[in-house]
C-alpha cells in the first residue's frame, strides 16, 4: 500500500563538499529507475526544516515528512521506495527558501 512508504529518512553526513565552489542548493536522487531503495543526496542545504513529499503519477500527496538539515556541504538520506506499486512520483522538497521536485520511477 502506498501510504505505508517509508520516508521515515535519518541523515547520514558525507564528508564531500562542492568541488566547483557553487553554494547553490541541490537535490540528487539515484538510481532512477528504482527497484527500492532510494538515496537522496541533499547539498549545499542551509540549515532549516525541510518538507520531503511524496506525489503519485495523478499528482496526489502520499507522504509528507518534515526533516532538518545541518547546514554541512552534503548530507544523504535513504527512502525505501519497495512498497510503492510500479510508476512514476515526484519528490519534492521544500522549505521557506527554495522548493525543488525530481520525478522518478518505481519499476518491479
Amino acid at each position: 500500500m502506498a501510504n505505508d512508504v517509508d520516508l521515515n529518512c535519518e541523515p547520514h553526513f558525507a564528508s564531500s563538499t562542492n568541488s566547483n565552489g557553487n553554494t547553490a542548493p541541490d537535490l540528487i536522487l539515484s538510481p532512477n529507475p528504482t527497484y527500492g531503495e532510494i538515496s537522496l543526496k541533499l547539498k549545499n542545504f542551509p540549515n532549516g526544516i525541510y518538507h520531503l513529499i511524496l506525489y503519485n503519477s495523478f499528482g496526489q500527496e502520499i507522504k509528507r515528512i518534515e526533516k532538518t538539515s545541518s547546514g554541512r556541504s552534503s548530507e544523504v538520506m535513504n527512502m525505501d521506495a519497495s512498497v510503492l506499486p510500479p510508476g512514476n512520483y515526484w519528490l519534492s522538497i521544500q522549505s521557506e527558501y527554495l522548493s525543488k521536485t525530481i520525478p522518478f520511477t518505481c519499476l518491479r
